[in-house]
C-alpha cells in the first residue's frame, strides 16, 4: 500500500501541501524552460490578484487560503552535503557557524540546474539530478478528495497550465479526476503543525459575517444623532434591519459553492410585508 501522507483538519477546515518536481530542460520548440514558464505563469496569476482580477482559485468557493511556490535546489541544499557539489569550507576555530547565514554553493545554480548554467559549461557525469519544486499549499473548507473534484470540474485546464509543467503530471489532465486524484495523493507531504483562524466557520459563512457587521455598523450610523443618542424612529428602523438582515446571504455560495437565487424573491416579499404593516 502506498504511503501517502494525510490531511490535518481543525474544525470544519482541512490543510493540503503538495511538492511536484518541475521538469528539467527547455520546452519542445521554445527558447524557455519549464521552470521559467511555470513562474511567468504564477507571476501572472498574482499580478491579477494584486490587481482585483479573477484568478482560477475564485472558482472555488471553499478555499480559505492556497499559494504555490517554487523551491530552487540552491535554497533546499543549504546546510546540506551532497557528493559532487563544492561547498564553502569550514569556518575557522572559534567562529560560530551560525553567526550569520552561511554563503550559497556557488556551483549549484550554475553546473546542477540545467535551466541556468551557462551554455559553455556542463556538469560533470556523476553530479546528482537537482531539480526545482512546486510547492501548493492550501487550508480549504471539508474534503480533501471533494476539494480536489472541484478543480478537476470547474478549473481543469487552468490547473494543467500550472502542473503540466511537472514530473508524472496525467496525460489527460486534472479532466481525468481519477489519475489527478492519484497524483495529488501521490505528491501530498505531512504536515506537522496545522493552525486554522476559524475553524469552525466555512469561507461562505465568514464572508456572511463581514457583510452583516458592515451592516450593522451602517445601520449604528444611521440610528444615531449627533448627540450620540437614538433617533426617534429606532424602533422601526431595526425592525426594517432585522427583516433586511434575513436576505444578507444574498450572492453568497453556500458551502458546496453554489448561489441560492430564490434568496432575491424572498427579499422582495419581505419588503412588500414591510410596507403593507
Amino acid at each position: 500500500m502506498h504511503p501517502w501522507a494525510t490531511s490535518t483538519a481543525r474544525g470544519r477546515v482541512t490543510e493540503v501541501t503538495v511538492l511536484t518536481p518541475i521538469k528539467r530542460g527547455f520546452i519542445p520548440g521554445e527558447y524557455r524552460t519549464y521552470e521559467e514558464r511555470l513562474r511567468s505563469l504564477l507571476a501572472s496569476l498574482n499580478e491579477r490578484a494584486n490587481a482585483g482580477i479573477p484568478t482560477p482559485i475564485s472558482a472555488i468557493a471553499t478555499i480559505h487560503f492556497a499559494r504555490w511556490f517554487i523551491v530552487r535546489p540552491e535554497q533546499y541544499l543549504r546546510y546540506s552535503a551532497v557528493k559532487g557539489v563544492e561547498y564553502e569550507a569550514a569556518p575557522p576555530a572559534g567562529v560560530d557557524p551560525h553567526a550569520s547565514p552561511p554563503t550559497l554553493p556557488a556551483n549549484v545554480p550554475a553546473p546542477y540546474s540545467p535551466d541556468y548554467r551557462p551554455a559553455d559549461k556542463m556538469p560533470p557525469p556523476d553530479a546528482p539530478v537537482l531539480p526545482s519544486w512546486l510547492v501548493f499549499t492550501s487550508n480549504y473548507d471539508g474534503d480533501l478528495k471533494a476539494y480536489i473534484r472541484m478543480f478537476s470540474e470547474r478549473i481543469a485546464s487552468e490547473m494543467d497550465r500550472i502542473w503540466s509543467n511537472c514530473e508524472g503530471y496525467p496525460r489527460a489532465g486534472a479532466r481525468d479526476f481519477e489519475r489527478f486524484w492519484l497524483y495529488v495523493r501521490a505528491h501530498q507531504i505531512e504536515t506537522n503543525a496545522f493552525f486554522a483562524a476559524y475553524p469552525d466557520l466555512s469561507v461562505a459563512r465568514v464572508q456572511q459575517l463581514r457583510v452583516f457587521k458592515d451592516q450593522f455598523d451602517a445601520f449604528v450610523v444611521r440610528t444615531r444623532g449627533p448627540d450620540g443618542k437614538s433617533v426617534a424612529d429606532i424602533a422601526a428602523l431595526f425592525d426594517e434591519f432585522v427583516i433586511e438582515q434575513q436576505a444578507y446571504t444574498k450572492d453568497f455560495p453556500d458551502e458546496a459553492g453554489l448561489y441560492d437565487n430564490e434568496q432575491t424573491d424572498r427579499f422582495s416579499e419581505l419588503r412588500k410585508w414591510r410596507r403593507q404593516t
